[in-house]
């Protein structure tokens, strides 16, 4: 996945790249492949100046063939909502792809039954 597909809204660019976020995103999106199409990261504050936990982070990504990931995260800090917000991402993505293999290695009872019977051909 190349890093021109990774949007950062709401943060500056200096945060950003402390935080490493762009390259955190392209490293949890990188066993989709090409599947993975694009991902969104913004960040906003709830409240305004008023404090508490308020900083809210959320990330969309878009995967061929697949519903869109979303995760977000709330924190009183930008580091604190980002790096929940990326945990989360990087569970959410682990267990799609968990999904998926397991789908691979399990294959539906009608697909079984079809390859017993002959592979589903009628002679």
């Amino acid at each position: 996945m190349s890093l021109e597909t990774i949007a950062i809204v709401g943060v500056t660019e200096q945060e950003a790249e402390q935080l490493r976020v762009d390259a955190r995103l392209a490293a949890i999106l990188a066993p989709l492949g090409h599947a993975a199409l694009g991902a969104r990261l913004a960040v906003s504050d709830q409240n305004g100046p008023k404090g508490g936990v308020a900083i809210r982070c959320a990330i969309d990504a878009s995967v061929a063939r697949r519903a869109p990931i979303h995760v977000d995260a709330r924190a009183r800090s930008v580091r604190a909502a980002v790096t929940g917000a990326v945990n989360r991402f990087e569970r959410r993505v682990r267990h799609e792809l968990r999904r998926v293999r397991d789908g691979r290695r399990r294959p539906r009872k009608y697909f079984v039954a079809a390859v017993a019977n002959g592979g589903g051909r009628r002679s």
